[in-house]
């Protein structure tokens, strides 16, 4: 079972950079002559999540980076949220280390890039 999304935490991403899109589902292998041969990577699809939320304090700040670096192994296992398009509980992986940017008084945009994974 993997690690729930802290609920202490922002539950829905900033609209105004939240960004999805299908994971590229095609191998492609060069032959000697002719087209390259393509199939499918995953029998389901995937989709890549982009998007941020806002931490209102550095004890946030320390909770998130918690759960990412000790609950996460440094966001290496997978954790559950809600789907940010349908609210389904979904298991998810991160795709690289968040970034975060201080915004003033005492707010910073914590930025992520996840993966769904297929159930």
């Amino acid at each position: 079972m993997a690690t729930a999304f802290p609920i202490t935490l922002q539950s829905s991403f900033n609209i105004s950079d939240f960004t999805t899109k299908k994971e590229d589902n095609v191998i492609r292998s060069e032959v000697a002559i002719g087209r390259p041969k393509r199939r499918r990577r995953y029998t389901s699809e995937r989709e890549i999540f982009a998007g941020s939320i806002i931490l209102k304090s550095a004890t946030e700040y320390n909770t998130f980076m918690a759960f990412y670096n000790t609950s996460l192994v440094d966001g290496s296992l997978p954790f559950e949220h809600d789907h940010p398009i349908t609210g389904t509980t979904t298991e998810f992986e991160f795709t690289e280390p968040p970034t975060v940017v201080p915004l003033g008084n005492n707010n910073y945009r914590l930025s992520m890039m996840f993966r769904e994974i297929p159930s």
